[in-house]
């Protein structure tokens, strides 16, 4: 999902100039155009995650578009258009849980929507996005005793031990390894929101 979500927003910049331009609103614009906007953006992630085999979903608000994916049973929002910042690629808007997403107006409310019949291998239902990056024990908040089981997870792993953790909920960096890292980010996430 990582490297498919980077490879869209490397191949295109948002077109503030031309947001209503049919071109930007395609199944292709991504591929054949240097700009796009987040139809485009969705609908070529939509399509790139379903042919790589992950399960996805795209999704329509009133005034923008993005993804849910499933990611070892784990359903997440992707929304790449708000990761592309230009000459970088942020995670800002990637693998967000429902209750996350909706912290903007943009994101507040969605629905499922087959945007041409390239998408016609999305289901009826749309799933809910109730996991969290970070929380490993899964009790709906990311604090200190997440980052501590991610430590000791890791620490076994490198024993040879199997993980103790969801190795998926535990990459809160996307890197593809659960290790120290992920605890000190787990912790700075924490620290973050405790301030608010």
């Amino acid at each position: 999902v990582k490297a498919l979500h980077d490879k869209v927003c490397s191949m295109v910049n948002y077109d503030q100039q031309n947001e209503s331009d049919k071109k930007n609103h395609t199944d292709i614009s991504v591929f054949l155009n240097e700009t796009s906007v987040c139809e485009g953006y969705s609908r070529a992630m939509n399509l790139l995650l379903h042919e790589a085999g992950i399960e996805t979903y795209y999704i329509k608000a009133p005034t923008h578009a993005w993804n849910v994916v499933n990611v070892d049973g784990h359903y997440f929002h992707v929304d790449s258009t708000w990761d592309d910042d230009g000459d970088t690629i942020s995670y800002d808007w990637f693998m967000k849980a429902d209750n996350e997403i909706i912290s903007d107006k943009a994101h507040s409310e969605w629905k499922l929507l087959c945007p041409s019949a390239l998408h016609d291998f999305q289901t009826g239902t749309l799933p809910k996005c109730t996991d969290i990056m970070g929380d490993v024990d899964e009790n709906g908040i990311v604090d200190g005793n997440d980052a501590t089981a991610v430590l000791t997870s890791y620490v076994k792993a490198s024993t040879g031990e199997k993980p103790t953790v969801d190795v998926t909920l535990s990459d809160v960096n996307f890197n593809g390894r659960t290790d120290a890292a992920d605890a000190s980010e787990i912790l700075r996430k924490y620290a973050e929101n405790a301030v608010k």
